[in-house]
Order: C-alpha cells, then structure tokens, then sequence
C-alpha cells in the first residue's frame, strides 16, 4: 500500500501540469480511495472441510429454523429462472439487442421489487437523466403516456391531481427507492463511493446500473474489451457482496450473438 501511494503521489505531480489542480486532486482522490477499498477486500480465509462442520451444520439449522425470503420481481419468466431470487451478493445481467428496453425491463423489476418487498432501491441511470426514470416510473403506475407527461400541457387536471397523489404515495413508505443522477461515463469504483458516502442514512437492499456499456473500466486492457468488461462485471458483484445488496444490471448483446443463440436448437439456449 505504501509503495502504491507513493507511485500515486508521483502521478500527481504529472498530472497537475496536464489537468490543472482541481483534476489532479480528484485523479488522487480516486486512486487512495480505490487502494483502501483493494486492501479491504484483499483479505483470505482458510478453511480445512474437516474442522468446518461445527460452523456450518450451526448456519444449516438457523436457515431451516428462520428461512429467508427469497426476493422476487413478480414476473414469472424472470423468477422461474432464479433459484435464490435476487440475493445480496449476487449479480443479475440481462443482456440484449439496441433497443429492446432494457431500461423498461429493469424499472419495472426494480419498482416491483421495492413493492413487493419494502426493500430499499437505488436506481443509477447512466444513460438518460434521473427525470426520465422518474417519469417512466410514474406513467407505468399511473398507465399514463410518457409522452404526456414530458408534454404536461397535454395533461388534464385530474390526471395532474394523479400525478401529485402518486408521489404522496412513494412518501409514506417505510423503505426508500432512490436515484443517484452521475456522469454518462463512470467507473465501478466511482460508484462504490458515492454508495459508501451515503450508506449511514440510505443503505440499498437492490442496486441497478443502467447499463453495463456506459461504466469505464477502472484498468485499461489495451484492445481487450472482454477482458474490460469482465473487470467491471465482477467489480459489480464485488460491490454488492461486501457492501450487503444485490446488483442488477444490463448489456447490449451483439447482434451476431443473439443470432446464435436464436439458430441454437430448442432447449439449448
């Protein structure tokens, strides 16, 4: 750690020349920042299967005792397909073609979720501005068209009565859905902050990154963007394990691999 901050600390003074001040004080920030976030993590745990019965058969007969809930969205065809829901811990992906709203998908999980559970959920959309979702959330719970709500003039007075009615409703809950409005183009790391600066007052049960392709990678792999992207795919899971909440995501899936799936046979895709 010592021999990293040091590195750091020369940087700093290149990149007070390049970026001025300010930006060098913000590169630094970000680098100390990540080495303690990196030395937290770093720790390892040895377990010999023979010792660890005790231990496990304890954790064993508390779940059967006081079984967990298992976090559903409410839509069959997601919850059908996963056996422990969406678990703290986990990171779920749904990847698909320009266009095929996978924001609209992963809004109406997230609010489903908050509904359903009582959960504490903080949507991060990092390819459109916090108003938007905003507005998708009140159209769907009101079947109001987005399009009349961004044109208000087109609005009668009890459809803005019901507007109003509809936040007094998300007011008066006992759990929170948040949004965090950050630049278009962010790093996981940057991400992770902003939750921790926070997570006295608000801790999130689900996070959704809206999406995967908007997020730089906090290690450039010159011409490797799989390997990119596999960086940020884990740091994301990394994310959610150690600060306790489930990670929901997305990804634009290449055209010709959608179309491989699609040629696959039946029952193998």
């Amino acid at each position: 750690i010592n021999r990293k901050t040091v590195v750091h600390f020369n940087e700093y003074k290149k990149e007070k020349e390049k970026q001025g001040v300010l930006g060098a004080n913000h590169s630094l920030i970000e680098k100390l920042m990540a080495l303690e976030a990196d030395s937290a993590e770093n720790k390892s745990t040895f377990v010999e299967l023979s010792a660890a019965r005790e231990k496990f058969m304890k954790a064993l007969r508390d779940r059967r005792a006081n079984p967990g809930t298992r976090i559903t969205c409410g839509i069959p065809e997601i919850d059908d397909t996963m056996n422990v829901g969406f678990k703290p811990g986990h990171l779920t992906l749904f990847c698909a073609d320009i266009g095929s709203f996978k924001t609209t998908m992963m809004v109406n999980v997230a609010v489903n979720i908050h509904k359903l559970h009582g959960l504490n959920v903080l949507y991060i959309p990092l390819e459109m501005p916090a108003d938007e979702i905003i507005t998708k959330i009140v159209g769907r719970e009101l079947q109001l068209d987005m399009h009349k709500i961004e044109h208000s003039d087109q609005l009668t007075d009890d459809e803005v009565d019901r507007v109003d009615a509809e936040f007094l409703k998300w007011e008066n809950k006992g759990s929170s859905f948040a949004i965090l409005d950050m630049a278009e183009r962010t790093k996981v790391s940057t991400i992770r902050r902003e939750i921790e600066k926070r997570i006295s007052y608000f801790k999130p049960d689900i996070v959704v990154v809206d999406y995967v392709d908007n997020l730089i990678p906090d290690i450039s792999r010159a011409g490797r963007n799989d390997l990119e992207l596999n960086d940020m795919l884990e740091d994301l899971r990394k994310m959610g394990k150690v600060l306790g909440f489930s990670v929901i995501s997305a990804a634009q899936l290449a055209r010709d691999a959608l179309k491989k799936v699609q040629d696959q046979q039946p029952g193998k895709q």
